[in-house]
């Protein structure tokens, strides 16, 4: 393919073949060809002769290489208004199209913000549902192919495109009924909002990727790229286009009206991203004292308007206002400043005299993320910042206790719903409308809440006691569940069955909630003891599963667990 770019260069050079210019008024960022894996694009003129100089072109490709072009898989699209263009497919052999199409996966010459340009990925979304058989899955298997395959799959798209609210909107439904109720069964309740799900774990949600912050990071991408790769081709595209602005290190923001809204969103979108980012000036050369974040946080022309208004030069350089002498900072003013524009050049000064010692040195001027050590953008960090940025949550959540690896992933998904009091209780279930009589299941004699079910039910005291008696634990009886489990982790215990007390809130749960079903939908009874022996040995099948617990270590405690239930 060298081959092919030197002889259309020979071509571009001697005038037989122009492209296509980013800036027709000064006719520059000129494209004739761009190649990319298995993908050729060539452009030319609507001329018979330039048609004609890229047919030859190929038939000298072909001679070189040994390689045939197959025109029949070619196709000619027309930019713009161009009289007959049949006839210059005929002189090339090949079939005429038309945009927008597809390149690359991505749709060429469509409007980024259209809706058509994303039924694409909706489709996708769906036909990926479609081959699942969701009836089969749990709770917690949806959620896990919910975050490692349908929310991945509308990422390329949102690495170039900003995505419209309602795009989002209709894939985050599609999530969520996917989620609470699968593809094939009936419409199931939602018991947890899902911007709770979208938080993060260790704020007490399932982790959901949110699109929204992950298309900002995705886009955030693109001005690191255009502050790092100043010699790259497609960024002197860019700026040919657009031009450079008073910043070297952003992309210029004053963008016209047509034929740019892509790069007009990832430009509006890299607000967030120079909330985090900073220049590092090493010694202040090339970088703009006013237009460029080069104060962590700070963009000095608009944190401090009506001194930039009277600054002598709008286009300084943080070189031309320090002094490596005697390390001190001046600022050219046009006049004299009084009132409420003195006090704003006071907190200037104090700003600027408040970096650090070392912050102008000698060394060059680099752009730098401070969310990684290596001080090197990733999506990952941005996207995470802009997600805990976004959602509150609680800090407090027990997270750890809630996710834990030796536990099968639909009882650590209940535990998270019985800690937010989202399960299908009778009070829950009346407070959605539904007519029921609210009485325990277990004990018979009081109303039916988790607070209830789990913790002052005598039914669940006497399995709860029973484990306490046995393993002499000491701790605080909660009977709200966030704060038992909070309290939980703290309990003290014997040393040589931690890992086991560990898992006794999702056991003990997990099999109350079954024998409330079972007495309810099955009209099958179990006392305390029999449940408190499946408590006992289903902790150590899943130590033991994952080599967490010895022979040893589990034959004492079956005995010890057995033992004491009464």
């Amino acid at each position: 393919m060298e081959v092919l770019s030197g002889i259309l260069r020979t071509l571009q050079s001697r005038g037989l073949v122009e492209g296509f210019f980013m800036n027709k008024e000064l006719r520059m960022g000129e494209v004739t060809h761009i190649l990319y894996a298995d993908d050729t694009l060539l452009f030319c003129d609507a001329s018979e002769d330039q048609v004609r100089s890229l047919l030859t072109a190929l038939a000298l490709f072909e001679t070189i290489s040994g390689l045939r072009v197959n025109l029949h898989k070619s196709s000619m699209m027309v930019v713009g208004e161009v009289e007959n263009p049949s006839r210059y497919a005929d002189i090339f052999g090949c079939e005429l199209s038309s945009l927008p199409t597809t390149y690359l996966g991505l749709p060429l010459g469509s409007r980024a913000a259209s809706l058509t340009v994303w039924e694409p990925v909706i489709e996708k979304v769906q036909a990926r549902l479609a081959s699942w058989k969701a009836r089969m899955l749990s709770f917690g298997g949806r959620l896990v192919l919910l975050k490692s395959v349908l929310s991945n799959l509308p990422i390329y798209f949102l690495s170039l495109f900003r995505a419209p609210s309602s795009v989002i909107a209709r894939l985050e439904k599609i999530y969520n009924d996917f989620l609470w109720s699968g593809v094939f069964e009936t419409k199931r309740l939602h018991w947890v909002k899902w911007d709770i799900v979208k938080t993060p774990i260790i704020r007490g949600g399932l982790g959901v990727l949110d699109l929204r912050c992950m298309n900002r990071a995705l886009l955030g991408k693109w001005a690191w790229r255009f502050g790092v790769e100043r010699d790259a081709w497609w960024r002197r595209l860019i700026v040919a286009k657009f031009g450079q602005g008073r910043s070297e290190w952003r992309p210029c923001w004053n963008l016209g009206v047509y034929g740019c809204s892509v790069w007009r969103a990832i430009v509006n979108e890299s607000s967030y991203f120079w909330k985090v980012a900073y220049v590092d000036p090493g010694g202040g050369f090339g970088v703009s004292f006013w237009h460029d974040f080069w104060v962590p946080g700070k963009l000095l022309v608009s944190d401090f308007p009506r001194v930039g208004f009277v600054a002598q030069s709008l286009d300084a350089f943080v070189s031309d206002m320090f002094s490596m002498v005697d390390r001190s900072w001046e600022i050219p003013l046009t006049i004299s400043l009084r009132g409420g524009a003195e006090a704003e050049r006071v907190l200037l000064m104090q700003t600027l005299n408040a970096l650090p010692q070392l912050w102008i040195t000698t060394g060059p001027a680099r752009l730098v993320w401070p969310l990684e050590a290596s001080m090197v953008f990733s999506v990952h960090s941005f996207a995470t910042n802009l997600i805990e940025s976004n959602f509150g949550g609680d800090t407090a959540f027990p997270f750890k206790l809630v996710w834990n690896p030796c536990v099968p992933s639909k009882i650590c998904c209940f535990l998270w719903m019985v800690s937010h009091e989202k399960i299908a209780t009778v009070d829950n279930l009346r407070k959605r409308g539904m007519i029921l009589p609210n009485w325990c299941s277990l004990c018979k004699q009081h109303e039916e809440s988790i607070s209830h079910l789990f913790f002052s039910c005598p039914f669940a005291i006497a399995i709860w006691d029973n484990f306490k008696n046995a393993f002499d634990l000491h701790g605080p009886y909660l009977p709200f569940i966030r704060q038992f489990l909070i309290a939980w982790r703290g309990l003290w215990c014997d040393p040589r069955f931690r890992d086991c007390i560990k898992l006794l809130p999702h056991a003990v749960c997990w099999y109350i909630w079954l024998e409330r079903n079972n007495r309810i939908f099955r009209d099958v009874e179990s006392s305390p003891k029999e449940i408190g022996h499946k408590i006992v040995l289903i902790v150590g099948r899943w130590l033991r599963a994952f080599s967490r617990i010895s022979d040893r270590r589990f034959h004492q405690w079956m005995v010890i667990g057995t033992k004491h239930l009464i």
